[in-house]
């Protein structure tokens, strides 16, 4: 176990050092992100995907910012 223990927690960030118990718990949090981040992209994906496919050769398209200052500029 202690191979597969060590090959865990060089998988999960920040973790090489700790008790197994705490390692599991961070694995457990990692791979529920990490499942997070793979539903927030999907979704993405499809919204792209129908903008793209519904928007074929039309000039509008998802609106864009342009970034001239740090700070937010009130509106006119």
């Amino acid at each position: 176990m202690g191979r597969k223990v060590k090959v865990l927690a060089r998988l999960v960030p920040g973790c090489r050092k700790l008790p197994i118990p705490l390692l599991l718990e961070e694995a457990s949090d990692y791979i529920a992100a990490l499942e997070m981040q793979i539903r927030a992209m999907n979704t993405l994906a499809k919204v792209l995907s129908s903008v793209g496919s519904s928007g074929a050769g039309s000039s509008t398209s998802l609106p864009t910012t342009t970034a001239t200052s740090s700070s937010p500029q009130p509106e006119a």
